[in-house]
């Protein structure tokens, strides 16, 4: 078989495809089908020339990277496609597929192609491994696509062409490490251990993701987002190769954001836009001073460690899921000291039959489904923590006497006291805590639910024994209503802080009701027909109870939170338009009255084209408006 032979028997459909892309290939099947397409073809040595749609092009055994067309298209045209599939069509069998050439390597050869990009190939793959990628060879198929989560699009190996000609649609420079990647995962090698302390930040991913971040500044607010959408995906796909999974995080909700704003949707957010440009700025310096801060650049895997046997008190279970698809449950508990957390969770694309809903019937310690667990006090013989206070899923457990009980709890009744503990636990600035932080709650007065018509969400105000409110995100209208309807059953509520952008929202996890107590999971489970029961409501507290209407105060923004947040739409107004500078100076008096001194300093010399000022002002009223709204 001749070199040219060989090189047209590699091309078939899915070579093709990575190659140009799905609608161009149907394109030229479709144009080759006309009468005349094709028309003079002229072999010669090593090469062949042929007439396509009155274009000359001409192939050789290289392939159509070194193929010729005198269109006025670049890169790989229809017309090229063309004379593959009909030159195809003559070609002799084909030798040994790509999938079994690519298997056969050996961790040394693919080590060796790797070469300094090894590291970040081997993260790619095991992380591929734990998110469900994969290969897709068709029967008989000369070529072979491996499919790796979070990567720009999928490497395609060729038959013949070893890991040298596989096609990667993505940044060049980071061709290597996804290939040698895609290789390991089709040989389905045992991965060495790559120890993640002595793994340091690459500084020129840094001075990327820093200028990336800076160009975002005015392309999202006066420019093109669509410019920075595709720059910050690329070094979101970046920065989790090169073990920075935080960095990678933010990247990828500052492009999400830009694409919002590109579509004009009604939640691309400005306010939104610049807090989390200012909190990326923020982490890419502080990562550039502490390169191996686990903290800073986060985990690609949990540690479990082993602990002394303790008692956990399982207080209850939530559901979630994120923007980019991934989703599992969190259940909580208390071992007397601090809450700890567990449960199922799957990967954005891995395990498309696994859902919430069913894990939550499902056995996940010894059997023990998550729903029969809520309510129940455990005893864990043999356990193993994580520093951040998650069990891993086996464990040995055995349930104990007696559910719950209340008074041995760490319930709250004054929402001050409250938001202290919150702030205590999840912090501020860069090093707040990722998860949500569970608490603890006792409710003086519930209101009747409402529907916020901004966050699109049903939200139930609770009052503290002062009587001031504190709103709950509720999975749905119907859910208020019951609680509402049964607040004299009501002893307690679990619920989760969330930390946001502009400073902390609740949501309601699980309530406590009834004697004995009764656990109600509200994101997993439809109201329970005990909450239902009239039992009790013939007693004259019970009635009294049930006719006063609740009076929760509202809790509003302080004048701190409202000068930090008129600071960010001065920010952004001025890099939208100009004339700015008396709001500036007029709010910079504001800040300096209410003693926030560098920030009024920041503002009475603020250059808008100074994109680093800028972003670090944006940070720091970010961080004035998270501490005012604790």
């Amino acid at each position: 078989m001749s070199a040219l032979e060989q090189m047209l028997a590699a091309q078939d459909d899915a070579a093709l495809e990575a190659l140009a892309s799905v609608g161009l290939l149907r394109r030229a099947k479709a144009a080759l089908e006309k009468p005349g397409a094709v028309g003079a073809v002229e072999p010669g040595q090593g090469r062949t020339v042929l007439r396509i749609e009155g274009f000359e092009v001409v192939l050789g055994p290289d392939g159509p990277d070194a193929a010729r067309c005198d269109c006025p298209a670049t890169g790989v045209c229809r017309h090229m496609l063309m004379a593959l599939l009909h030159l195809r069509a003559g070609a002799a069998p084909q030798g040994p597929s790509a999938r079994a050439q690519i298997a056969g390597l050996s961790l040394a050869e693919i080590e060796g192609f790797a070469g300094a990009d090894w590291p970040q190939a081997l993260r790619i793959a095991a992380f591929s491994a734990a998110a469900g990628g994969g290969a897709n060879e068709e029967e008989g198929a000369a070529s072979c696509v491996v499919s790796l989560p979070d990567a720009p699009g999928p490497v395609t190996f060729l038959a013949g062409g070893g890991l040298r000609k596989a096609l990667f649609k993505g940044p060049e420079g980071r061709r290597r490490r996804f290939v040698a990647a895609a290789a390991l995962v089709l040989g389905g090698h045992a991965l060495p251990e790559l120890r993640e302390a002595a793994a340091q930040v690459d500084p020129a991913l840094l001075a990327e993701a820093a200028a990336a971040v800076t160009s975002a500044l005015t392309h999202g607010l006066r420019g093109d987002p669509r410019l920075a959408q595709d720059r910050l995906f690329d070094l979101a796909v970046s920065a989790r190769a090169d073990a920075v999974p935080r960095l990678a995080a933010t990247l990828r909700a500052l492009a999400r954001q830009a694409g919002l704003l590109a579509s004009r949707d009604p939640e691309g957010d400005p306010l939104a836009w610049l807090g989390q440009l200012a909190e990326a700025h923020a982490l890419i310096r502080a990562l550039g001073r502490a390169p191996a801060d686990a903290v800073l650049t986060g985990q690609l895997r949990r540690d479990y460690s082993p602990a002394a046997p303790f008692d956990l008190a399982v207080l209850g279970v939530v559901q979630w899921r994120t923007r980019t698809g991934a989703r599992g449950l969190t259940i909580h508990g208390w071992d007397g000291t601090r809450f700890l957390a567990t449960g199922p969770a799957r990967a954005a694309g891995a395990d498309p039959g696994f859902t919430p809903s069913k894990a939550y019937r499902q056995g996940w310690w010894h059997g023990k489904t998550p729903a029969r667990m809520t309510g129940s006090f455990l005893h864990l013989s043999s356990p193993r923590l994580s520093p951040d206070g998650m069990l891993p899923g086996q464990i040995d457990s055995l349930v104990l006497e007696g559910g719950l009980q209340p008074d041995k709890l760490p319930f709250h009744d004054n929402w001050d006291t409250l938001r202290a503990d919150l702030a205590t636990r999840q912090g501020i600035g860069l090093r707040t805590a990722s998860r949500p932080a569970p608490a603890l709650v006792h409710a003086s007065c519930i209101a009747e639910p409402r529907f916020d018509a901004i966050s699109q969400q049903a939200r139930l105000d609770i009052g503290d024994r002062a009587g001031r409110g504190l709103a709950l995100c509720l999975p749905d209208m119907a859910s208020g209503q019951a609680i509402y309807e049964a607040q004299h059953r009501v002893v307690g509520l679990l619920i989760e802080a969330v930390r946001e952008m502009e400073g902390m929202s609740f949501r309601l996890i699980s309530l406590y009701f009834g004697d004995p107590l009764q656990v109600w999971n509200v994101t997993l489970a439809p109201p329970p027909s005990a909450m239902r029961e009239r039992r009790g409501l013939d007693t004259p507290s019970a009635t009294a109870h049930r006719l006063i209407r609740p009076n929760v105060a509202e809790v509003r923004e302080t004048c701190v939170a409202t000068v930090a947040k008129s600071g960010i739409e001065i920010l952004i107004d001025s890099i939208c338009t100009s004339g700015e500078a008396c709001r500036g100076l007029a709010l910079a008096a504001q800040a300096e009255a209410l003693g926030l001194s560098r920030v009024a300093q920041s503002f009475s010399r603020l250059d808008p084209s100074d994109s680093q000022a800028t972003l670090d002002l944006a940070w720091e009223l970010t961080l004035v408006r998270r501490a005012a709204q604790l």
